[in-house]
């Protein structure tokens, strides 16, 4: 397994996060902006509406009691009037200036509804290009394992003459490993998963996660083929759902996070379970993911972290100091999601004697013993065994840094403070070409 793929798909998966951040709050400002604009006619058609065709009980009703007062400070003089199957309403405004201001009722309301939507559809785009994102990820997933296993997937199968006639075994290989995987591919996501588990792989630390990556799935069927509206495919598909046919899914802001988080953490564990195909470099891969990881990490992505740390911690492969630095990770995640109280008698109990000066400074941070924790960490500046850089980005940092004893440490180090630095790694590269990752494979 390249651990190369773990990188890229997080990189794409982080890619489309940022876009939805950044036009979410585009659209809810537009949305908000545009809205005020056109309610006072959507208002209006709304309650005329209701007027029109509702019962004398739901006219009764405070909300429409309440509409029925507002309208009257823009028309008058209303009259229903049956047409055929239909019903037409005929109003006067007020005065002229406030017919001016109101304008045309349908086209306020129909532009009213169309920026009321807009975060919705924003939401609807990005839970289908998510599943995109994932789906990709499994495309590139299967094929390492199909060229990794030929024998396992590849041998009983048929080849057309005109490609046996090409002569060009390599590019017979790779267009039957693509034929093979795409096949599979358009397949349930649970069939994938059938063959990630014939390879000795687990589950088992993102269990839960599949059974949210099924509600995903069928919301995004609902969105693409019903419009959003809960049908009776989806109530198969989800067990034990609150929805009723006919209600409305949304895709709101708490159901994006949600979703990437769940998407992000079936990505992360099942890279950090095939280390198990990994026997020759299993520690190099494992080293790999840990750079992932803390890349997430930096992003305050502890949701997916903390189960992710905890798994690498497990890993007997795992280098002595990375292991450390992952249960330590880990009590960062916990803490940012749940508070120090959780884990405050677990950190106590971490015994530090034999270790570095890191390891004894990263628990007085995680205990908030900031006195402390700056004398040792003078030395490790003095050292150069810890960069300025290092302290202002970890986030093992995250609440030392609105400290009194950070500033001090400044003060003390202003020159060290002024330097930034970054780590350049040839495999880390962002831009990964998704037929050099399949080809890499092969080597």
């Amino acid at each position: 397994m390249n651990e190369t793929l773990l990188t890229y798909s997080i990189n794409k998966i982080s890619s489309l996060k940022h876009y939805y951040e950044v036009e979410k709050e585009n659209i809810k400002q537009t949305s908000e902006k545009e809205k005020k604009k056109h309610i006072i006619g959507a208002m209006i058609d709304n309650y005329l509406s209701l007027l029109a065709f509702s019962n004398e009980d739901l006219k009764k009703d405070e909300h429409f009691l309440w509409m029925e007062k507002e309208a009257s400070k823009f028309i008058e003089k209303i009259e229903v009037f049956k047409e055929g199957k239909s019903k037409r309403v005929s109003f006067r405004f007020l005065s002229e200036d406030i017919a001016k201001a109101v304008g045309n009722i349908s086209e306020e309301s129909r532009l009213y509804d169309q920026f009321e939507e807009m975060p919705d559809i924003l939401g609807s785009t990005m839970l289908i290009m998510l599943i995109t994102r994932f789906e990709e990820f499994f495309t590139f997933f299967l094929s390492t394992l199909y060229v990794k296993y030929p024998e396992k997937y590849l041998n009983n199968q048929q080849l057309a003459f005109s490609e046996i006639q090409s002569g060009d075994i390599e590019e017979i290989k790779k267009n039957l490993v693509k034929r093979e995987v795409e096949a599979k591919m358009r397949e349930n996501f649970k069939e994938w998963f059938k063959i990630y588990s014939s390879h000795g792989l687990s589950k088992s630390s993102f269990e839960n996660d599949l059974v949210t990556l099924e509600e995903i799935y069928a919301r995004r069927n609902v969105l693409v083929h019903n419009s959003g509206i809960v049908n009776a495919s989806y109530l198969n598909s989800v067990s034990n759902s609150c929805e009723k046919e006919g209600n409305k899914l949304a895709v709101d802001e708490n159901y994006m996070n949600s979703a990437f988080n769940t998407v992000n953490r079936i990505v992360v564990l099942m890279m950090i379970e095939a280390s198990k195909l990994n026997k020759n470099n299993k520690d190099k891969y494992l080293k790999r993911i840990f750079v992932s990881l803390f890349n997430m990490l930096r992003s305050e992505e502890f949701a997916v972290c903390e189960p992710a740390y905890g798994e690498l911690y497990e890993k007997r492969d795992l280098n002595t100091e990375i292991k450390i630095m992952s249960k330590i990770n880990k009590w960062i995640c916990i803490i940012a999601l749940r508070g120090k109280e959780e884990v405050e008698e677990e950190i106590k109990a971490f015994d530090v004697s034999a270790l570095n000066s890191m390891f004894k400074m990263a628990k007085e941070i995680l205990l908030e013993n900031y006195e402390t924790a700056n004398k040792l960490l003078e030395g490790l500046i003095k050292t150069k065994e810890i960069l300025s850089s290092a302290i202002e980005e970890w986030p093992l940092f995250r609440w030392y840094r609105q400290s009194e004893q950070y500033s001090v440490l400044k003060l003390k180090f202003p020159e060290d403070f002024k330097l930034e630095s970054t780590e350049i790694e040839q495999q880390n590269r962002k831009n990964l070409d998704k037929q050099e990752y399949i080809d890499s494979n092969k080597n």
